[in-house]
């Protein structure tokens, strides 16, 4: 192998070793982009829906206990109106999240829950209402009192879909710290081989053009200007 061809190796070793930590540099930082990304568009926005979700529920159970407690007509219309408003604000949450949210079918499962303890509230929702607006008030704060399992079963449902996305959130943020040390160690070994690989073909193409010139390139120049002056020795 000529001295041109050993050097131009030496070129595409560094070459290809810079090139693979660039592209693994990239690749991996698109995986840990990826992660983050995640938490931004998917658990961020699912957290704060189940909080409006939340906060759509106890409007409603609170307006429901408004409208047990009042006798005037006109303004148990009002209540009802408002009812109605907050019990749409919520399904269109779920149904918000159902088309844009979901994650995976444990989340999927989770919104099920949510539905289902809804329909249960509503169950003893709307019976409190009838009774409250057959102005059966005592029947209608036994009923709404009887209810407490059914409230208290939709704040958990709500509150347990609200663990799975924090929990979810940090599963996500550690496989995004998992994936940027497997990065940096990586990087570190690939310059490690590149540096070795460079060094001992450097050494490798000095030894042989030492030995193919034999002796130093500066004892080499020293002899010729001394043969051009005439000096032969």
């Amino acid at each position: 192998m000529t001295i041109a061809k050993r050097m131009y190796l030496l070129i595409i070793v560094a070459a290809l070793g810079l090139a693979s930590m660039a592209g693994i540099g990239y690749y991996q930082m698109g995986r840990v982009y990826q992660s983050s990304d995640f938490i931004n568009v998917n658990i961020i926005p699912s957290a704060q829906a189940l909080d409006d979700a939340l906060a759509d529920f106890e409007k409603m159970n609170g307006l429901i206990w408004q409208h047990m407690a009042t006798t005037d007509n006109a303004k148990m219309q009002l209540i009802e109106t408002e009812v109605a408003k907050a019990h749409q604000a919520l399904t269109d949450v779920f149904k918000k999240y159902d088309e844009t949210l979901i994650a995976d079918e444990k989340d999927k499962a989770l919104l099920a829950s949510d539905r289902a303890a809804l329909a249960k509230y509503d169950e003893m929702g709307g019976n409190v209402l009838t009774l409250s607006l057959a102005n059966k008030k005592p029947e209608a704060r036994d009923a709404l009192l009887g209810g407490v399992d059914a409230i208290k079963a939709m704040q958990k449902a709500l509150s347990d879909h609200r663990e799975f996305n924090f929990a979810l959130a940090k599963q996500t943020a550690d496989q995004g710290a998992t994936i940027k040390n497997s990065a940096t160690v990586m990087a570190l070994l690939i310059s490690l081989a590149v540096a070795t690989a460079v060094v001992l073909l450097g050494l490798f193409i000095t030894r042989n053009l030492l030995k193919q010139l034999g002796a130093e390139p500066s004892e080499l120049a020293r002899l010729a200007s001394n043969f051009a002056d005439g000096d032969l020795k």
